[in-house]
């Protein structure tokens, strides 16, 4: 049973880097059935999003609650002044590098342990993922495939190709050495058992990477050729696939984001077979082609697609087209039965082995525009006729399941929102070869039907919270959520997801269990940030990652854990002890840690989701705060001054660390802190940290060595900005004793304790952090005139846009408080 946090607490962060700050408890909840953990996380946030009422708009403002609009920034922010980076250029920057001379000693991996998302001994109520069932996770995998001689594939976002020859037990990377990792696509041509890769993740997220082409290999990825080379470049260079499809002859399909190809068998040519935008379309929203399929029993004359943008806006292009001459030329169908025709989005496709059955996942655009709990339209089946013809694309089409449906299958809704509100990220389908009944659906969670869809379980949902299992923590593991990636294979039903790969025997009907992680070596995690620091003389990394939370690895240790769950993006951390850092989530929102991630202290942030996100029920976010965040925020520390941090949403906010909270315009008392040139200083005179430089008085060594020394003795260290219990007035001869032994320790000024007052204020603020007015007898200077509509204590920030914007914590009043 976890103990319950106080719903205020105050945390001094224990480290030079991290200085001094106000923090908000992590709305604890004791360990039960229903929402914690990561699911009251998560609640929270989904909460605040759908009280703005926000809809998604075709323009992408900054203000509709459009998260592929916000998607769409952080991708500009990293090829502007372009809208995008050209495929070639990496091809070339790739040619070039490899020309290089290589000097200096070569890379070593150094997070090279297992992934665990759910380690036992990390149980923060709020920020851990206790309870959730997660095992050894990896990064997001997006393509599954397996070649004639048994060897397994998986295609990650932004790892490369990796391969397993012992279904998934040990995995080698074999695409490092090429132009792009971005991977959205494996396949195998059935004439000569060759691997395919279409490279680009087509999965429309702020992360998902344009490729450079498709990619063959005949010897198992020892080595790549890429296909369909001109001496203008290549027609799929900067696409991205979601989807390779060979016929019996070997002709190859691409859908890509930017219309349909076709390549001939042996022909290393590309045809675009599909472009209704026409072949130059930018941005390629109009035309993107989600799946592409031939039609069992047609000779490989029959090939449908759909074309598939989630919207809104952009979707006059939106449906499925069908060719009956071998893909040489498609036309507009007109779906009949249950699918609504002028809603249909992002789709994928899936045969029974003989044809009778074609599946389908459709997402709804106009769901999509009206900001939706769910925006799914529904699983549909199109059946075959009585004499032996393929289910056909025109339908007519039957709805098997919709997002009520799904939810009442033993799903973890609502916990983490409604079945399909993700289907414009993630879906995929995969239908047993030897039973045309037996489905898998994967959206956020891996669903299954054994007779067609009448029924169907949840056969692993997105975590094991609100379940009555959980009470007792006798829930079995479940997957990553978030499914991209589906194969059947070798008795298995395999899938990739967010958190890598998972397999469970196709005998396994049973709801919720039976999966087995196959991530131990699959290391192919998306690091946003990451950052280093000391644990004694240990080196020590924490990282922020997509989907898998922030992470924390000692050398040596024998596993990477996840102290911190969800998404995971920039991390800070005091590179004198690792324990100290402050980690971030989604929209901003931070936390803190002075144990090594054991427990969570919630940072105070200046946006509104991370304010409504942490703030104690009851309380909301102030009217000042920052209405305009991105998913991604970017907060950096100042690498010269450490106390100084900044975060960037609508504004720019700088946070000065290492002050006490207090009202603007009263300036009494004072807490010391030690800053980063404390140290610099040191090690310029060649002294190691904490050894009294000779010639000090007696008297001030002990004093040197209780503010410096380490721990001794299995004693921690005691430095002078982590004594909370002293008070004030404690702390007063203290500072009078370092003001006078501070300025003969300064290397650029002259021995002895008698300095000028106007010479030794300097060397005191930049060691001390803050001026110790009540000791120096320079007088105190004038007090500046306030600014006009300058309310003390409050946020305050300048005009327009473009502008610094500062952030001083303010004193909370009783009525923020709660009373007291």
């Amino acid at each position: 049973m976890q103990r319950r946090i106080p719903p205020w607490r105050a945390v001094l962060t224990g480290s030079v880097a991290l200085g001094a700050a106000l923090a908000l408890s992590g709305m604890g909840l004791a360990k039960s059935p229903g929402p914690h953990g990561a699911a009251a996380r998560q609640q929270a946030r989904n909460s605040y999003v759908r009280s703005q009422g926000g809809r998604a708009t075709a323009i992408h403002s900054l203000a509709d609650g459009d998260l592929a609009g916000q998607f769409a920034q952080y991708d500009f922010e990293r090829t502007a002044p372009a809208a995008t980076v050209s495929g070639e250029a990496l091809v070339s920057a790739q040619q070039q590098a490899a020309a290089l001379p290589q000097t200096g000693g070569a890379w070593q991996l150094f997070t090279n342990a297992p992934y665990n998302e759910q380690p036992s001994n990390y149980t923060d109520p709020f920020w851990g993922n206790e309870g959730a069932g997660f095992s050894l996770v990896g990064g997001r995998v997006t393509a599954l495939a397996t070649t004639p001689d048994g060897d397994w594939f998986a295609g990650t976002a932004d790892g490369g190709v990796w391969r397993s020859a012992d279904q998934g037990q040990n995995w080698t990377p074999v695409f490092d050495s090429m132009p792009t990792l971005s991977i959205g696509a494996l396949a195998v041509d059935p004439v000569d058992g060759s691997l395919w890769v279409g490279t680009g993740e087509a999965n429309v997220s702020q992360d998902s990477y344009a490729g450079t082409g498709v990619y063959r290999s005949a010897d198992d990825g020892a080595s790549w050729q890429r296909v369909g080379d001109t001496a203008a470049g290549n027609p799929l260079s900067g696409h991205t696939v979601f989807r390779l499809a060979f016929d019996q002859a070997g002709n190859v399909y691409a859908a890509t984001d930017n219309g349909l190809f076709r390549s001939a068998a042996g022909s290393n040519q590309w045809t675009e077979a599909l472009d209704p935008a026409g072949p130059v379309d930018n941005p390629p929203y109009d035309q993107q082609v989600t799946d592409v399929a031939v039609v069992p029993r047609t000779h490989d004359r029959d090939v449908f697609a759909a074309i598939g943008w989630h919207g809104p806006g952009n979707t006059q292009n939106n449906g499925f087209y069908q060719s009956t001459d071998g893909g040489q030329t498609f036309s507009r169908v007109t779906p009949t039965g249950q699918i609504n025709a002028s809603d249909i989005g992002r789709t994928t496709f899936a045969y029974s082995a003989d044809g009778s059955k074609l599946y389908a996942i459709v997402q709804s655009p106009a769901a999509q525009a009206a900001g939706a709990a769910t925006v799914l339209q529904g699983i549909f089946v199109s059946s075959g006729s009585a004499t032996g013809k393929a289910a056909s694309v025109a339908g007519p089409w039957t709805l098997i399941a919709d997002a009520a449906k799904l939810a009442n299958s033993g799903s973890a809704a609502p916990t983490f929102g409604t079945p399909g509100v993700q289907t414009w990220y993630n879906q995929d389908l995969a239908v047993d070869p030897s039973n045309p009944n037996h489905l898998y659906a994967g959206l956020e969670e891996v669903y299954q039907t054994n007779d067609g869809g009448s029924t169907w379980i949840t056969a692993s949902p997105y975590w094991n919270y609100n379940f009555a299992c959980d009470a007792n923590n006798t829930c079995p593991n479940v997957t990553h959520p978030d499914q991209h990636a589906m194969m059947i294979t070798d008795g298995k039903i395999v899938i990739g997801n967010d958190g890598g790969v998972y397999s469970r025997p196709l005998s396994d009907t049973a709801e919720d269990g039976n999966w087995t992680d196959l991530n131990a070596t699959l290391r192919n995690l998306q690091y946003y940030d990451a950052r280093a620091g000391l644990l004694g003389k240990t080196p020590a990394v924490w990282g922020g990652t997509q989907d898998n939370g922030t992470n924390f690895y000692s050398a040596g240790a024998s596993q990477v854990v996840v102290p911190a769950g969800g998404d995971g993006f920039d991390v800070i951390v005091d590179p004198a002890n690792a324990n100290n850092m402050a980690g971030e989530y989604v929209y901003g929102t931070m936390y803190s840690s002075t144990d090594g991630g054991h427990s969570f202290a919630d940072f105070v942030s200046p946006t509104c989701e991370a304010q409504a996100l942490t703030f104690p029920s009851g309380m909301t976010p102030r009217p000042d705060c920052d209405p305009s965040a991105r998913f991604v925020t970017p907060v950096v520390q100042d690498q010269q001054k450490s106390n100084v941090w900044l975060i960037g949403g609508r504004y720019v906010w700088v946070l000065l660390l290492g002050q006490r909270v207090r009202h603007r315009r009263r300036q009494r008392g004072h807490r010391a802190v030690l800053g980063q040139r404390r140290q610099d200083h040191l090690r310029r005179l060649g002294r190691r940290w904490g050894q009294p430089r000779p010639g000090l008085r007696l008297r001030y060594r002990h004093q040197l060595r209780r503010d410096l020394a380490p721990g001794e003795h299995g004693r921690a260290a005691e430095p002078l900005h982590r004594r909370r219990h002293r008070g004030p007035e404690e702390l007063r001869p203290r500072v009078r004793h370092l003001q006078w032994l501070l300025p003969p320790l300064h290397p650029w000024r002259w021995r002895g304790p008698r300095v000028r007052d106007q010479q030794r204020r300097p060397v005191v603020d930049g060691h001390l952090g803050q001026p110790a007015r009540h000791r120096l007898r320079r007088p105190r200077p004038q007090q500046r005139p306030a600014r006009p509509g300058h309310r003390p204590g409050r946020v305050h920030r300048a005009g327009g846009p473009g502008e610094c914007h500062h952030l001083v914590p303010a004193r909370l009043g009783a009525a923020e408080r709660g009373g007291g």
